[in-house]
């Protein structure tokens, strides 16, 4: 069935993202408290608008998924999600649901749906306001009390980083452990503001100090 513009209905969490060419001292962190769940790979296509990193929208595993930055609390952004449908997404989807997210006009639409690579190459390519970039993620997930953490290697097209993340639904549980484990003192950067700022500077270096 073609994407209509559903939800999946997931609950908002708030999250601490930290970015580095190593964060090892982060990382001997949570593989010391926490409890480790599996591995995942994945390749990701991000949808990024250079001047709005509050819409954190991306294709993956023949979904689009869309989250919005709410609010922040104690430093922790609270990302909710707002679309999740499955492809072929049908043309009123991509003009009622996934435009007015990104807060631009959709561009004429010459399909009744589209797949995964339609919509990127014959839509969001010819946006001047988005910015498009394949992601690949090998991610090593660990459970922390009632939290959520994980510790990514992600390959970017001109680079690669190390990104370690705790995250949570209850604002108090997932500050209280991610002050247990000292991603605080970390600037926190979701991957829109990542992908945002290497594309407008042309690339950033950082280091764990």
């Amino acid at each position: 069935m073609a994407g209509n513009g559903g939800s999946n209905g997931s609950a908002a969490r708030f999250e601490y993202r930290a970015w580095g060419e190593a964060l090892t001292a982060l990382e001997g962190q949570i593989v010391r408290v926490g409890r480790s769940s599996g591995t995942r790979d994945s390749r990701e296509t991000y949808i990024v608008s250079p001047a709005d990193p509050s819409i954190n929208s991306k294709i993956r595993d023949e979904l689009l998924d869309v989250k919005v930055l709410v609010r922040v609390h104690a430093g922790f952004q609270q990302w909710e999600p707002r679309l999740k449908c499955g492809f072929p997404l049908t043309d009123a989807a991509v003009r009622r649901s996934f435009f007015p997210l990104l807060g631009l006009d959709p561009p004429a639409l010459d399909r009744i749906e589209y797949t995964p690579q339609q919509l990127v190459d014959e839509v969001i390519s010819i946006c001047p306001g988005l910015v498009v970039v394949e992601v690949g993620k090998h991610r090593r997930d660990f459970v922390l009390e009632g939290c959520l953490a994980e510790i990514t290697a992600v390959a970017l097209p001109d680079r690669s980083l190390q990104t370690v993340a705790i995250e949570g639904e209850d604002a108090a549980e997932v500050v209280a452990v991610g002050s247990q484990i000292g991603i605080d003192v970390y600037e926190n950067v979701s991957y829109p503001e990542e992908i945002r700022r290497l594309h407008s500077v042309g690339g950033l270096h950082r280091s764990e100090t």
